[in-house]
């Protein structure tokens, strides 16, 4: 399933997040992109996720490198439990922007049918040329 761009800022604009997850329908996927100005030291990464998973944040997916990235199942706002943990954990000189994106649903779903029915014909058109070419020798 593909990801939808719903928002995105900067450190000050950490409030607009909230709002962007009201426009999510419930029970849909969302997710958090938070870019980094450095890797986050492992010891915060694992306080930032045993924080929300003791927050009971449902279907809670966290990865982090240069970013964090903060997945969860919509139902109560938890964007106002996310946000206050991360901003507890992560120094706010870290944060150089975010990204909030919903789960694209059924509209990427068809899309990739069509993309796959499209290149099944090309193939089959393919194989069909090399053997009527192979069949005139």
């Amino acid at each position: 399933m593909g990801w939808e761009l719903v928002g995105q800022g900067g450190l000050l604009d950490a409030y607009d997040i909230r709002a962007l997850e009201e426009s999510v329908e419930e029970g849909k996927r969302v997710a958090l992109n938070i870019d980094l100005s450095a890797p986050l030291p492992t010891s915060v990464f694992n306080a930032i996720k045993a924080g929300l998973q003791g927050a009971g944040v449902p279907g809670l997916k966290v990865t982090h490198g240069s970013f964090l990235r903060v997945e969860w199942r919509k139902g109560f706002h938890y964007a106002l439990i996310v946000i206050p943990i991360i901003l507890a954990l992560v120094l706010a000189i870290m944060i150089v922007g975010w990204k909030f994106f919903k789960e694209a649903g059924t509209v990427g779903q068809v899309g990739l049918i069509i993309a796959i029915i499209i290149i099944g014909a090309v193939v089959l058109t393919q194989v069909g040329k090399k053997k009527k070419s192979s069949g005139n020798d």
